[in-house]
């Protein structure tokens, strides 16, 4: 028959256990000797010091440096783009920025245009009327080193 072994510990082991730990408020504890081994307050005034305070401070300080930056950083400005060419049926617009893809402008009394919000900087662009490319005449022209021509905005 197979013997069994008993790994549970004794009430009296277990009691004399607990009585050897210290108690929940004590803020030190002390080895046999009486020399203090854990300095629960300390420590604590360790973490918070060394940890806490600085990990605030920084954080504080990002937040400030984002609000900074967001406050500093250039506004979208609405910029209307307006032609007038009563005859086309249809007038685009393509640049930098809109990744040279073209839009479509809306024709208000006889006049194409388009309001769009944009960063302040420089950019190309052409109009595009009726699918044929199209220098605004009121725009300075930017001409690469291919020799494709566009008109150039600065905001």
């Amino acid at each position: 028959m197979a013997q069994t072994t008993n790994h549970l510990l004794p009430y009296q082991e277990i009691k004399n256990i607990v009585y050897t730990l210290p108690p929940l408020d004590q803020e030190t504890e002390y080895n046999n000797e009486n020399e203090k081994i854990l300095d629960i307050k300390g420590l604590l005034s360790d973490l918070i010091t060394h940890f806490f305070v600085p990990v605030s401070v920084a954080i504080v300080f990002i937040i400030v440096l984002l609000n900074y930056i967001y406050k500093i950083s250039p506004k979208n400005i609405e910029v209307t783009f307006k032609i007038t060419y009563p005859q086309a049926k249809v007038v685009q617009i393509a640049g930098d920025f809109t990744k040279w893809e073209p839009v479509l402008l809306t024709k208000k009394n006889g006049f194409w245009e388009i309001n769009l919000k944009l960063k302040p900087g420089e950019y190309k662009y052409i109009y595009l009327i009726d699918g044929q490319p199209y220098i605004d005449p009121q725009k300075d022209v930017y001409e690469d080193p291919f020799g494709t021509k566009n008109s150039v905005i600065y905001i």
